[in-house]
């Protein structure tokens, strides 16, 4: 059920409770990233939280959206 859920789901996911965390925390739900439809806030954070800690091998830029009020970083 947990490898349906959208990229921005699953970090909403990890912070609802520790358990949550790790059930969302799984290897096989952060190897292929797709991003379509998600607005990218902070590159920085996607970077360092998501694909360096999760060791995502695949990311699909389709369709992606950039915040235009962080649009230095």
């Amino acid at each position: 059920v947990l490898s349906y859920l959208s990229v921005a789901d699953l970090v909403r996911l990890k912070q609802v409770s520790r358990v949550w965390h790790q059930l969302a925390s799984q290897p096989f739900l952060w190897r292929e990233i797709k991003l379509k439809g998600v607005t990218i806030n902070s590159w920085e954070y996607l970077a360092r939280n998501i694909i360096e800690m999760n060791s995502s091998t695949d990311l699909d830029f389709d369709g992606i959206k950039h915040s235009a009020q962080n649009s230095n970083e």
